[in-house]
């Protein structure tokens, strides 16, 4: 079914309208032209639609060619850097060696845990109370299990 004045200048008008706001003022631009206002009637449905079309293309390629741009230039940036790295910096001042701290061994470690097992104990004996008491633990002490036997008293 076909209106009478679906040819009127308000329907086309829509019909860009109804378009993404910035795409629609592309699509506008391209049809103006050199003129300051677009003549509607000049313009059928098909040539409407063969403008968008086309300028949706240039839009496509547009952003395809932005993206080769920013591509190329992460890479030029990427090979400046491995550049940069190729060629050794000077130094302003040179730092004067200092030692570094001896790193922790097994004896450390093992100091380390007979003076909490110590502490613990101590701890324990400190705390005895009236009631008697008796406790079985498993200690480590000295790489050997030894059983515990502690009575509260």
């Amino acid at each position: 079914m076909e209106l009478p004045e679906c040819n009127s200048t308000h329907w086309k008008s829509k019909f860009i309208d109804g378009l993404p706001s910035l795409f629609a003022e592309r699509v506008r631009k391209a049809i103006r032209g050199d003129s300051p206002s677009i003549n509607y009637d000049n313009f059928t449905y098909g040539k409407l639609i063969s403008a968008c079309v086309q300028e949706g293309l240039f839009l496509c390629n547009e952003i395809k060619l932005n993206q080769q741009i920013k591509r190329h230039r992460l890479n030029e940036r990427k090979q400046l850097g491995e550049f940069a790295f190729d060629v050794p910096k000077k130094k302003s001042k040179e730092k004067d060696y200092t030692p570094r701290k001896k790193t922790s061994s097994k004896k450390d470690y093992e100091k380390w845990k007979k003076k909490r097992i110590e502490k613990k104990l101590r701890r324990v004996e400190e705390g005895k109370r009236d009631t008697t008491m008796t406790t079985d633990r498993t200690v480590r002490l000295l790489g050997t299990f030894t059983n515990i036997v502690l009575t509260w008293q």
